[in-house]
């Protein structure tokens, strides 16, 4: 069996035996280096494509909503969001309070939220009305973009809940 060997000192070389005897241990070091570098470019490219594959990335904080498209807010009665460290999404929609978690069910991957339960006492109907919106919103997230002390919720890429950091 004749095997060709690159040495990068004396050209090729042909060792009838297969082994590598006298090889310079750094001609293998650069074609494993590219490979390691294409494999490494490769992942990233995959990151680069927008699809998530898990929960986002939204840091623990508590948010209070400052805007939602069509309603107008009390600031007193809005709707509140406080994220914790292990995924979990508590707060109150404006009269009931509610609970998720980050990351959609198997059936919808791209969901921000999981499973949202929420408590079922009745109040001013404007407030159960910004309260019902907001649920809704919550399960159409599929996004969200935080900056400035502002997270913005976004379904299919437009604004669809807006929430100021709040110290809650």
């Amino acid at each position: 069996m004749w095997v060709i060997l690159c040495d990068t000192h004396a050209g090729a070389r042909a060792h009838g035996s297969g082994r590598t005897r006298g090889a310079d241990p750094m001609a293998y070091a650069k074609p494993a280096l590219l490979i390691v570098l294409g494999v490494l470019l490769a992942s990233l490219g995959a990151c680069a494509t927008g699809e998530r594959t898990g929960p986002p990335n939204l840091a623990a904080g508590s948010w209070r909503m400052s805007q939602m498209p069509g309603f107008e807010l009390s600031p007193d009665a809005s709707p509140t969001m406080t994220v914790h460290e292990d995924g979990r999404v508590s707060g109150s929609g404006g009269v009931n309070r509610y609970s998720t978690r980050l990351g959609g069910p198997e059936e919808r991957p791209t969901a921000m939220f999981h499973h949202i339960a929420a408590t079922k006492m009745a109040g001013d109907p404007d407030r159960m009305a910004v309260e019902q919106a907001f649920f809704e919103a919550l399960s159409r997230a599929d996004d969200a973009v935080v900056r400035n002390g502002t997270l913005e919720l976004k379904s299919e890429g437009r604004t669809i809940a807006t929430f100021r950091q709040s110290r809650e």
